[in-house]
């Protein structure tokens, strides 16, 4: 039998969802579906080529001298697109996925030439609405904190250990029947 997977995702940018703006930090982590164990983690780093909104610079802490020495995007999108579209992936799961993340990858690796078949996605964030009292869309900590997973504010916006918290969030909210593919 085939083992599952599925591909946490978090990713960092220059700004907000718009033609102009870069991504400058993917994480994808391969967890197995049924053991719930890491399988495999990558971090990618990009030059974007441009400045980085202030803004986002203040929520991520990433500054462009950060990513001088990175490669370009277009280097480093194929093997993003192949973690994707790896065989055994049955799904791409990111909190905010549905109106950011899902749709800036997706522009951002067409851009280069490397359209994107994407597994199954699931948004941690659109379909926690049961995690907050009033059923908002709750923030990645809101969840973590709903479902006791200790959550460390200074922590939140690196991708790596936001795409952990979302897959430890992920596998307890499926194990309480909250969540399913």
């Amino acid at each position: 039998m085939t083992r599952q997977l599925i591909n946490f995702t978090d990713i960092e940018s220059t700004g907000l969802n718009e033609p102009d703006q870069r991504l400058i930090e993917v994480c994808c982590r391969l967890y197995d579906s049924d053991t719930e164990q890491l399988v495999k983690g990558y971090v990618w780093r990009s030059n974007p080529l441009r400045k980085i909104e202030a803004s986002a610079q203040k929520v991520h802490g990433i500054r462009l001298d950060d990513l001088a020495n990175e490669p370009t995007w277009d280097v480093i999108a194929p093997q993003i697109r192949g973690t994707i579209e790896h065989p055994e992936v049955i799904a791409l799961v990111a909190h905010n996925g549905d109106h950011f993340d899902f749709p800036f990858l997706d522009r951002e690796l067409r851009r280069v030439g490397q359209p994107t078949r994407f597994p199954a996605t699931f948004d941690t964030m659109t379909k926690a609405r049961w995690a907050t009292a009033n059923g908002k869309n709750p923030r990645l900590g809101e969840l973590a904190k709903c479902l006791d997973i200790e959550y460390d504010p200074s922590k939140a916006h690196q991708a790596e250990y936001d795409t952990d918290i979302m897959a430890r969030a992920f596998f307890e909210g499926r194990r309480l029947g909250w969540f399913s593919l």
